[in-house]
């Protein structure tokens, strides 16, 4: 338990004195570099929460070369890794903002398909986003990708926005960040525990409803991703032949 919690602390440490870096990195960026053809419609990429929108370009690079044409709009969390992962009133707000976004892009472009995917906390704020969307209002698919979220969180009400898909990607070697981590400081959904992005969900308790249950698609790493640059840690997700050859085909036109 002692090795555990230093190990955390570490974690925590390294998280915010890297937080600048990311941010500098996102700063680069200006929104035309994610530009794509929003008639084919969007793509909503939400970065981990020490990732400001610069920590996606292999992961971007790998979406438009796996076939995904659509406008890409990404997420810039701000600097502050921590508050991010804990501050779960202003995380539900901006889940709300991004929400009427995909509103009002669906307003201009109503044949245009929404398709969301989120890395690590922003995967759990995928879940938050689609929670936040309006009755009547869905996305065509979801990706989460080892995803901070508990793996008992009921995934209910995001499942109702999902026409095809909540497709999630977990990672049981994710032990640090998703394991150690998460019992200590805690998931975006604040709870501490090992997270689903490491374990998966658990489908009785995450999906009460058994009609929805076909809507969620759980897939475990392999060791054959690691010919894809995913070794079976936490940044592998961002890597940019892993999210050409698993995430795209998911979000790329059928």
């Amino acid at each position: 338990m002692y090795r555990r919690g230093i190990a955390g602390l570490l974690c925590m440490s390294a998280l915010a004195l890297l937080a600048p870096v990311f941010a500098c990195l996102g700063s680069d960026w200006e929104p035309d570099a994610w530009a794509g053809d929003a008639e084919k419609g969007m793509v909503y990429m939400l970065p981990g929460i020490d990732g400001q929108p610069g920590s996606l370009l292999e992961a971007y690079a790998g979406l438009r070369d796996g076939g995904v044409q659509a406008e890409i709009r990404v997420f810039n969390w701000g600097p502050y890794a921590m508050l991010n992962l804990a501050d779960y009133v202003r995380n539900r707000a901006v889940a709300r903002a991004i929400a009427d976004e995909i509103v009002a892009f669906q307003d201009q472009y109503p044949e245009a398909p929404v398709d969301l995917v989120g890395y690590s906390g922003g995967g759990a704020l995928v879940l938050l986003v689609l929670e936040s969307l309006p009755a009547e209002r869905s996305v065509r698919k979801a990706v989460i990708v080892q995803a901070g979220v508990s793996p008992d969180y009921d995934l209910s009400e995001a499942l109702w926005h999902v026409e095809d898909q909540l497709v999630s990607f977990y990672c049981p070697s994710d032990w640090l960040v998703l394991g150690v981590l998460t019992e200590l400081v805690g998931t975006v959904d604040r709870a501490h525990t090992a997270s689903a992005g490491k374990d998966g969900f658990d489908t009785q308790r995450a999906i009460p409803d058994p009609s929805l249950a076909d809507k969620l698609a759980q897939i475990c790493w392999t060791p054959d991703m690691r010919s894809a640059g995913h070794q079976g840690d936490h940044d592998g997700m961002f890597e940019y032949d892993w999210n050409r050859r698993y995430v795209a085909p998911h979000l790329a036109p059928r």
